[in-house]
């Protein structure tokens, strides 16, 4: 039986995805764990502002930290992407008002 090139390319692909897949996890587990690891430093330091910002860049890389979730909720943050989504926001109010 004769594979269709397009065909072995897809399944070349999906085989290097699973095999690959375990080390995608732990370099964002680690990079997270990093950037939290900054942040804490940040935190200590008393700079919130610094230490927010290296937080979200944690979850970025990883949305399901713990570290990152617990210490935005101890300073107060509400929702992690609650600025990113007020300015989404205003973009689109603009939008449309201009159609």
């Amino acid at each position: 039986m004769k594979i269709m090139p397009s065909l072995k390319f897809i399944l070349a692909f999906f085989f290097c995805a699973c095999l690959l897949s375990p080390v995608y996890a732990q370099i964002t587990d680690e990079l997270a764990g990093y950037l939290c690891e900054y942040a804490q430093r940040l935190y200590a330091q008393g700079d919130l502002e610094g230490a927010k910002h290296e937080f979200r860049k944690a979850l970025m890389v990883n949305p399901g930290n713990a570290t990152a979730k617990s210490y935005l909720k101890k300073m107060g943050v509400g929702n992690v992407y609650e600025d990113q989504i007020k300015t989404l926001q205003k973009s689109l109010d603009v939008k449309n008002k201009e159609l």
